[in-house]
């Protein structure tokens, strides 16, 4: 099979060409009569319209893939799917079906090609596909078949970092039923890749204002309403001498704008917002973002929230600088009720408990074990239990020195990450589902033990220098502080704006909060 995967507007730095010096009207004629014929032909197509034929099906090409102009693939699929489905008479032809008899067909066979493809690019020898590059695969051979089907995407996340692409249907019957990623997380803007133009801002020559290069596009329609529940956001920013102003939302440490709305009498008007979001409207001064007003707290209500610092303070206690997910929790659950056990045989067969765990840590942080006076030595030591996710284990005497050995595991464990448990780095993980432990070689006397489960390492980290920032047309310092324990605590903050904490020696994953009086709570957006 030839891949017509399309090329990145990263990977290629030569010069481009445009279609029409190269196309010939023989194969734009032989294109456009091959997809009437599908359309004419395939009965699983009778209740889509004729814009969305035009739009999903007709076009030659819906990206910068190679086209094909020998043994073309488009001429192909779609027939040998009209013949499977006129042998089974009787099967309802809804386009999941079709769908299924496609990837029938293709057997998985392709699977393999989707991770370290070797390409002709000098800047990468190996590549695997992302989840843009899974979506060109899916598409050229939907459309090919005569499945109608389209690209939607997340331009920026507004509660994580990086962005996210997806295909759909386009189906009669139902819209978007194969995503629910835009939900955990939330989106901003979904867009979809479109062959037809679409509204972009107007710009004028004899102007100099600044227009970022994502909204030049005229391919990307505004189907974020499909997806989440919206609301328009108006705005008022007095007299500006720029024509344009934009939303941001907050994504990779940095406010990044995902719509745009034209100034009129000193007022915009976003539409189709999605909520649960908090905004910034900016502008742009050269190709420098600057911030217009304060940020806008988008509730899923629909009600919108100025965060402006007001004149009285508040105490923060703070323990994470990036929310919690309930598959993340589960790490530190999974703990609960396994035991440490002490032994001078390397069967553990006359074992002491010396420690259970009872409840899980609420940060995924380490968590310290003071052992008894009157315990006495032991050669081998461990942790036990039904499934553990292990970041770090450390043992330390009564200097608090840490005691190192040899890494221990149950007989039938291939013992493949047993080691990372050991390794001083909580990034990386143990995964056992029976025990793992130290042989220090002779006994030794612990006076403590240090673990923590699997982790983001996104709680307080003693020894880390942290900053708290809060918005203020632009970020203002609260101070910095170096962490003793696994909580930070700031004094006479003000209230009612929204904050960031960073981690001014290492990470990337920080999001940006607010604080719920009522319910004493950190809200991160």
């Amino acid at each position: 099979m030839v891949y017509q995967i399309p090329i990145r507007d990263n990977a290629f730095s030569g010069t481009m060409i445009f279609d029409i010096e190269l196309i010939s009207s023989d194969f734009l004629i032989a294109h456009i009569d091959n997809a009437i014929r599908m359309r004419q032909t395939c009965p699983w197509l009778k209740d889509i319209t004729f814009a969305e034929f035009c739009e999903y099906l007709l076009p030659y090409r819906f990206a910068q893939e190679p086209l094909l102009t020998e043994m073309d693939s488009n001429a192909y699929w779609w027939k040998e799917m009209k013949s499977q489905t006129d042998y089974f008479k009787n099967l309802p032809l809804g386009m999941p079906d079709i769908r299924h008899f496609l990837h029938n067909m293709i057997d998985h066979t392709d699977d393999q090609y989707m991770q370290d493809i070797k390409t002709p690019l000098p800047s990468k020898l190996n590549y695997t596909f992302d989840c843009l590059d899974k979506c060109y695969y899916n598409i050229t051979t939907l459309r090919s078949a005569g499945v109608p089907a389209a690209i939607d995407f997340v331009p920026d996340w507004p509660t994580r970092n990086g962005r996210h692409y997806w295909w759909v249907f386009i189906d009669p019957l139902c819209m978007n039923n194969t995503n629910s990623d835009t939900h955990y997380p939330r989106a901003a803007k979904v867009l979809r890749q479109m062959y037809s133009h679409h509204k972009i801002p107007g710009k004028n020559k004899a102007s100099k204002e600044y227009i970022p290069e994502q909204f030049l596009n005229p391919f990307n329609a505004d189907v974020t309403r499909q997806y989440v529940k919206v609301s328009d956001i108006r705005v008022s920013l007095g007299f500006k001498k720029q024509k344009y102003v934009y939303l941001a939302v907050f994504n990779g440490l940095a406010w990044r704008p995902v719509a745009w709305a034209k100034i009129k009498a000193g007022k915009a008007c976003f539409k189709d917002m999605g909520r649960g979001v908090v905004y910034l409207p900016v502008c742009f001064e050269s190709e420098e973002i600057r911030a217009v007003t304060y940020p806008l707290l988008l509730h899923p209500s629909g009600e919108l929230q100025t965060l402006k610092p007001g004149d009285s303070k508040i105490n923060l206690c703070l323990t994470r600088k990036y929310p919690l997910t309930y598959s993340k929790t589960q790490w530190s659950r999974d703990m609960v009720n396994c035991r440490f056990e002490a032994s001078d045989d390397s069967t553990f067969c006359d074992s002491v408990v010396v420690f259970r765990i009872e409840r899980p840590d609420p940060n995924l942080n380490f968590v310290n074990i003071p052992l008894s006076d009157t315990l006495r030595a032991y050669r081998y030591w461990r942790i036990i239990g039904k499934r553990i996710y292990l970041g770090e284990l450390a043992f330390f005497d009564a200097q608090n020195s840490e005691l190192k050995g040899r890494s221990i595991f149950h007989p039938e464990d291939k013992g493949e990450t047993h080691d990372r448990a050991f390794d001083n780095n909580v990034l990386t993980y143990s995964t056992t589902y029976s025990w793992l432990g130290m042989d220090f070689g002779e006994p030794q006397k612990i006076k403590s033990i240090r673990y923590v489960s699997r982790t983001d390492a996104n709680g307080i980290i003693p020894g880390m220098t942290y900053e708290l920032f809060y918005f203020d047309r632009d970020w203002v310092s609260a101070g910095k502080q170096v962490a003793t324990s696994d909580s930070l605590y700031y004094e006479n903050v003000p209230a009612g704006a929204l904050y960031w904490l960073r981690n001014l020696n290492e990470g990337r994953e920080e999001r940006i909060f607010t604080y719920d009086k009522d319910f004493d709570r950190i809200e991160f957006w």
